[in-house]
């Protein structure tokens, strides 16, 4: 702490900190709201973000004054390093000591060794009254899970944070974690500390439909909920730390897909919606007679008629058709029509049989195709995992693989996850269940749980699975570590 000079820290800018003690929860920096990790100090955490911001900003130190509901006031100065010391100037001579401020002020002391806004692992030190440095802890440090998860994953979390009632999980390419948090903001967070990266606010809490993808060349999150698309900006501009959400009407009876090349809305009579300048819609008319399956990057289409894939520029030319073949009792458009990837789309026809197909759009070829009990609702949300090229459309898993190409259905399977070829669900005859999804001939296997209707995974990544559980007066996002992938590493 002694290496601070305060008279070499510039008198401006000066940070704002406000601290609300009646409701510790409730805190923000220049009037950003912030949230703590689930069991952080909040002034902790307010202190923290003060080094983060300024390492941001590439401020060698800047000078903070914090505010208390109870009328307190602190002057401080925080390095980017984390090294805080305290720069309140006395009332007179006599409250050179005033010790309830230092009571309330020096446990919030950091010293903060690597915090790295694009998402490395942060070690932070707390400084004590007896001046002592403790490590700070991850949140909820194996705090029990509320529910049975399959045998390789551990049965007390790596960490643990409160999160929005309603809120979903999902993983970045990046790596982090995204939820919806106490205060409403979604929510990304390193996956290894639950350290928060960015924030944004205006966040829906289902985030079913919440994809990585590109608007105009740019790297958004994207995802549609009742009447709105939410649109966030991932190239945060240097000095920030929230990402920037944009907001776009739908009609009830428009069709959004954001699954493809680029987010298309259909919005019926043959026009399509593709991405815009300053995050508007631009609307293309494709041929009449066709199918809209996604837009492209440069602003385009491609449709499905009966048996051809059209790929129509942005200025309505088709420039491209590629043949694909069906079933001989099939002789219409699709009925039904999901994006799996860039290159691979599901297709539908409600015949006598109800059949879903599969298909590789560059070239036409049919990776897998089944007959199916009937076909989903078009509003259907696939749960996607790209990297094994496996899904689920309500109780139907998918595989496009070149090797393991399959359409399973089984009746009853309310799945909530896929990961690595194997999707995770309810199933209505044994509670939760897992099933290989590559083998058409494979039975729904069960684990032990503590109740029937204890939930699934919400989410499965490479190395855990995140759980989302009611804890008394909250909602707790836990991760479970698989122990298995652990002892491989070891």
């Amino acid at each position: 702490m002694s290496g601070i000079d305060p008279d070499a820290v510039p008198p401006f800018p000066i940070y704002t900190l406000h601290l609300d003690e009646n409701e510790p929860q409730r805190l923000e920096l220049d009037r950003m709201p912030l949230e703590p990790s689930y069991g952080q100090n909040p002034r902790a955490a307010g202190i923290e973000a003060v080094a983060r911001k300024a390492q941001s900003q590439d401020l060698e130190a800047v000078r903070v004054r914090i505010h208390s509901t109870t009328g307190d006031i602190w002057d401080m100065i925080v390095t980017a390093d984390g090294q805080a010391i305290d720069t309140t100037k006395p009332a007179d001579e006599d409250e050179a000591n005033p010790a309830r401020r230092r009571k309330l002020l020096l446990p919030i002391i950091l010293a903060i060794g690597t915090l790295g806004i694009a998402g490395g692992v942060a070690a932070a030190l707390v400084v004590t009254d007896d001046g002592e440095p403790e490590t700070w802890a991850i949140p909820g440090v194996e705090a029990q899970l509320p529910v049975a998860l399959p045998g390789e994953y551990s049965s007390r979390a790596s960490w643990s944070v409160a999160v929005d009632k309603d809120s979903d999980v999902t993983a970045l390419e990046s790596g982090h974690i995204l939820a919806t948090g106490t205060d409403g903001n979604l929510v990304a967070r390193d996956p290894d500390t639950a350290q928060p990266v960015w924030s944004s606010r205006n966040a829906p809490s289902d985030l079913s439909t919440l994809v990585q993808t590109q608007w105009q060349s740019k790297d958004v999150l994207a995802a549609y909920v009742g009447r709105n698309l939410y649109v966030w900006n991932l190239q945060i501009p240097e000095g920030q730390n929230r990402a920037q959400s944009h907001t776009i009407s739908v009609e009830h009876q428009w069709r959004v897909d954001l699954n493809g090349q680029a987010p298309m809305i259909d919005m019926g009579d043959w026009i399509v919606g593709v991405a815009g300048d300053d995050y508007g819609i631009d609307q293309l008319v494709i041929p009449a007679g066709t199918r809209p399956l996604t837009a492209t990057p440069q602003g385009g289409v491609i449709t499905a008629s009966q048996d051809n894939f059209h790929t129509i520029d942005s200025t309505g030319e088709t420039t491209n058709t590629i043949a694909y073949s069906t079933d001989d009792d099939i002789d219409t458009m699709p009925d039904r029509q999901w994006m799996l990837d860039d290159d691979h789309a599901v297709l539908g026809w409600d015949t006598e049989e109800p059949t879903l197909s599969i298909y590789r759009l560059s070239d036409g070829q049919q990776v897998a195709t089944s007959s199916v009990g009937y076909l989903p609702r078009q509003n259907t949300t696939p749960v996607i995992d790209r990297a094994s090229q496996s899904a689920a459309l309500g109780d139907i898993a998918l595989s496009w693989g070149s090797d393991d190409a399959a359409i399973h259905e089984i009746e009853g399977l309310e799945i909530s996850a896929v990961h690595d070829d194997t999707a995770y669900g309810m199933y209505q005859t044994s509670g939760p269940v897992s099933l290989d999804i590559t083998d058409e001939e494979a039975d729904p296997e069960p684990w032990d749980s503590y109740n029937p209707d204890d939930p699934a995974p919400a989410l499965v990544t490479d190395d855990a699975a995140y759980v989302i559980a009611p804890q008394l007066d909250q909602t707790i996002l836990y991760q479970a570590r698989d122990t298995t992938r652990s002892e491989d590493t070891q």
